[in-house]
């Protein structure tokens, strides 16, 4: 037997229960149109809130930080990780505390040609960091005061009154007097 929630067609809306979310991912054959960040844009990398389903677009509101340089240096850690740390590795060697050509050296020219504009989205993430540090804990914030609203329509929905999720979060928050 499937996994429970409505069909509509192909799609379904599928519970996912994680640690912190009761969310209900849409699963559909249909490749999201999200070309820019084809990893990142994906449902299972995504938490737009305990109730909804992903968002249509991407990058979305529910997205950590908004920057370009962020987006992509994720996508390729999801798409490609030895090229994400080889990245960061040839970064390091060239802007780090001791710097050092000796790594940029044993590239070919096509290699480094590939890796070149890569360092520089590193060189300018770095330039950043505090700028997407703030962005990213206000985000934060806001997914706390997002997930704290949509729990209570969860713990006051009826037809969830029974669900096991639900009735274990609600001895959870009693247990440890939670709000």
């Amino acid at each position: 037997m499937g996994p429970p929630g409505p069909v509509i067609g192909y799609n379904r809306l599928q519970p996912v229960v994680t640690r912190y979310f009761l969310t209900l991912i849409q699963v559909s054959p249909l490749k999201l149109n999200m070309s820019l960040y084809p990893h990142l844009s994906q449902p299972q990398y995504r938490r737009c809130g305990i109730t909804t389903k992903v968002c249509p677009t991407f990058p979305c509101i529910h997205v950590p930080c908004q920057d370009p340089d962020y987006l992509a240096d994720y996508e390729e850690f999801l798409a490609n990780n030895q090229v994400h740390e080889k990245t960061w590795e040839l970064y390091n060697s060239l802007y780090g505390r001791t710097p050092s050509y000796t790594l940029k050296e044993q590239l070919s020219v096509a290699e480094w040609a590939f890796y070149d504009p890569k360092v520089e989205r590193c060189r300018r993430l770095e330039g950043k960091k505090e700028q997407i540090r703030q962005e990213r804990k206000a985000h934060e914030i806001r997914a706390r005061i997002q997930y704290r609203m949509e729990e209570e329509e969860l713990f006051n929905d009826e037809s969830l009154k029974d669900h096991p999720f639900i009735i274990r979060r609600k001895e959870d928050r009693r247990r440890g007097n939670l709000p």
